[in-house]
């Protein structure tokens, strides 16, 4: 298969790959921020929850990051 060309077969254009490389950077760029907003409402909330909430958020926080990788 040669350089530039799918399963599809045909040439992608430029624009077009720059689109999507923009919109993948976007992408991984909104997943950053939801973790680190995730890990600042959990430290907020465990000065305020029992423990086992505590614990729970953190399960669910390491099953959503195992999800998303």
């Amino acid at each position: 298969m040669a350089p530039g060309q799918f399963y599809g077969g045909g040439d992608m254009p430029e624009q077009e790959v720059a689109r999507l490389q923009e919109q993948i950077k976007t992408l991984f760029s909104d997943v950053d921020e939801l973790k680190s907003d995730v890990k600042e409402i959990k430290q907020q909330l465990a000065n305020r929850l029992p423990l086992w909430a505590t614990m729970l958020i953190s399960v669910l926080t390491g099953v959503i990051g195992w999800l998303i990788r």
